[in-house]
């Protein structure tokens, strides 16, 4: 067992050049944890890849309360799971990307809301945008398609 104790800085830090700079391992328990009493208990960054990366080949690979950052979750039960008793379980935001990407079927429990906004631009190619907008005080529900055409699916009574 390693243990480190810091008032300033790291406890225990790990650097290498072409491995790991920290690993852990357990045969019945979390290979690596991180808690904390006033920051984020686990941060993982990088400036030209993923920032926390999870697998897993049976069970959750990443349990997520209030997670912020970018992840990336490969599993074969659940990829990645969030939770909060209050607020998001998982949030995404980008200024020029999607904020969420999913490659497969999308499943929901209970329903989705969307937010009134202006006329979104045409999609691209082989592309479809899903959008509520108001119309004289009545919200519309509305498709646009690459070619611009914009469809009222439904509006409020």
């Amino acid at each position: 067992m390693i243990w480190g104790v810091s008032t300033f800085g790291a406890g225990i830090a790990g650097h290498s050049n072409s491995s790991y700079g920290v690993l852990g391992y357990s045969d019945s328990s979390d290979g690596v944890r991180g808690d904390s009493y006033s920051g984020v208990g686990v941060y993982g960054g990088s400036s030209t890849s993923t920032g926390v990366y999870a697998f897993s080949g049976q069970e959750t690979a990443l349990i997520a309360e209030g997670v912020t950052g970018g992840i990336r979750a490969v599993g074969a039960s659940s990829g990645v799971i969030g939770s909060s008793p209050d607020g998001h379980g998982v949030h995404g935001s980008t200024t020029t990307g999607y904020a969420g990407y999913f490659d497969g079927k999308v499943f929901t429990n209970k329903f989705h809301d969307i937010r009134e906004i202006t006329t979104p631009k045409a999609p691209g190619t082989n592309h479809a945008r899903l959008f509520v907008r108001d119309s004289g005080g009545k919200t519309q529900l509305c498709v646009r398609f690459n070619t611009g055409t914009v469809k009222v699916l439904a509006t409020q009574d």
